[in-house]
């Protein structure tokens, strides 16, 4: 009777996986198509790759790659540092820098103003917030970015803000 009973719960949990679960949603890049869409260069402004995208990454030796400085577009402006552009209060407030992949960045949004760190340093009166993430960045990146560069501002704070590229 048990071999009946599990024999039954087989056929049963089979017809359930094969009927009932819907396939996952393909995954669609659609970054050929807007602001965010990528491209490499080297440290002379050479493209490196096929990508053409507006928004510029550089080779680096210690993180593999990082923002291009000096860029602008109707979403999102990259400084001389390499860093997003954002509100920046006075220089009297105490320095904090954000860390992270896309997500710390603001990939996708269409103003510097709406990233975390921006608001962080809007309505944060101690602290001017410094948006350094890259896209793509994995923890290990944002650590070499800190010790090779970030370390230099000296900065009282540092934001770490991590998701799908460290699982």
């Amino acid at each position: 009777i048990l071999l009946i009973f599990s024999s039954g719960s087989i056929v049963i949990g089979y017809y359930i996986y094969n009927h009932v679960k819907q396939p996952p949603e393909p995954v669609i890049y659609r970054g050929l198509f807007n602001d965010y869409a990528l491209s490499f260069y080297n440290r002379k402004g050479q493209r490196i790759t096929e990508l053409k995208g507006p928004f510029k990454l550089m080779t680096d030796p210690f993180t593999i790659y990082k923002n291009y400085p000096e860029q602008k577009s109707p979403s999102y402006s990259i400084n001389a540092y390499g860093f997003r552009d954002g509100w920046v209060s006075d220089n009297s407030r105490e320095t904090a820098i954000v860390l992270g992949g896309s997500a710390a960045f603001g990939q996708g949004l269409d103003d510097d103003n709406k990233t975390f760190a921006s608001k962080i340093s809007y309505y944060n009166p101690k602290y001017n917030v410094i948006n350094s993430a890259v896209i793509g960045f994995a923890s290990g990146q944002e650590l070499s970015q800190m010790v090779h560069y970030l370390d230099d501002f000296h900065p009282s704070l540092y934001l770490v803000f991590d998701g799908w590229d460290d699982i």
